[in-house]
């Protein structure tokens, strides 16, 4: 979402827990992050608001993790902060792939009172980042085995990947993690987001 007209801020969660309750926490923790980055460009502040707001009355001991970044537009600044989320995967203009090397804060809900660490780095017109929910790298197969970190950074390599228009990237790797698992039942949620910055 826009925060303003130079900065735009990506966001991706994962509640623990299942039904009803975690639904409703989890739009709590959404309508929170969305108002306070209205008010803030700082991820690190916004997360530490969000987290003393819904740690407050927390009686399901529920948490979240989360992944909060913010985009200056006419820079290619990005700003972000991680509470306890999988670290986003950072496909760069010149073909290099890695895992983005972000401080790995505590998640939300679980302490108030947390300080949460930021990181900045400076992107390239064409460079591309893939966040993603555990259900990606979690996604198991009939012999039990995890597609895995590793499974995720390889196909991400490949030359397809690399040549796929962003919009269509997605698609090739909700279709990896189902080949991978090839008739096993799907266990947690799986959730993608993918930016390019021009």
């Amino acid at each position: 979402f826009k925060i303003d007209e130079d900065h735009v801020a990506f966001v991706i969660a994962d509640v623990s827990g299942k039904g009803v309750p975690a639904a409703l926490f989890m739009v709590t923790a959404k309508t929170l992050i969305k108002t306070k980055a209205k008010h803030s460009i700082s991820p690190a502040r916004v997360l530490r608001d969000v987290n003393d707001e819904i740690s407050e009355n927390n009686e399901e001991d529920m948490f979240v993790t989360v992944f909060l970044g913010v985009l200056e537009l006419s820079t290619g600044r990005f700003v972000c902060a991680n509470a306890g989320h999988n670290p986003p995967v950072h496909l760069h203009s010149d073909g290099r792939v890695e895992y983005l090397n972000v401080e790995k804060n505590f998640v939300l809900a679980g302490i108030t009172g947390m300080e949460f660490m930021e990181n900045t780095f400076m992107l390239e017109p064409g460079d591309r980042f893939l966040m993603y929910t555990d259900g990606v790298t979690e996604a198991m197969n009939e012999q039990q085995e995890f597609f895995g970190e590793e499974q995720l950074l390889m196909r991400m390599k490949t030359e397809e990947a690399r040549s796929l228009p962003v919009c269509k990237l997605l698609e090739y790797l909700g279709e990896e993690v189902q080949r991978f698992s090839a008739g096993a039942e799907q266990a947690d949620d799986i959730t993608m987001l993918i930016f390019q910055y021009q």
